[in-house]
């Protein structure tokens, strides 16, 4: 019931000029479950004033650690609403909360944190 309220009417999302991520994610959010168990990948579909012909098409539905997409997908939204423009959006599985990082994710952030403090991006 929560989501339905949040939905923009079609009239509203049509007039709605996406500008900059913040537009973008109003207009994603719309779509966006909370505590869905699946990740998700969405299109938003826009027209040559940057605003959107429809709601944000869900493009793949995959697993708990993965939504496999392909480019033709996304496209393939595209050319049958004939926009101009695409926005991707990806919604990741809920995890429980107090769920510890695992060693790989912590092993990434330490490095991206020590390469971004080198002022190099490659390690």
């Amino acid at each position: 019931m929560g989501r339905r309220w949040s939905r923009l009417t079609p009239d509203k999302l049509r007039l709605k000029k996406v500008a900059d991520s913040d537009v973008a994610y109003e207009v994603f959010k719309t779509v966006l479950t909370p505590g869905d168990d699946k990740e998700n990948l969405y299109a938003l579909l826009l027209n040559s004033k940057n605003c959107p012909v429809c709601e944000p098409r869900r493009i793949s539905r995959g697993t708990v650690d993965s939504a496999p997409a392909f480019a033709r997908d996304v496209f393939k939204e595209a050319l049958k609403w004939g926009t101009v423009a695409v926005m991707v959006a990806g919604q990741t599985a809920s995890l429980p909360n107090g769920l510890p990082p695992s060693p790989r994710l912590r092993r990434y952030a330490s490095s991206t944190t020590s390469a971004s403090e080198r002022g190099s991006t490659y390690q």
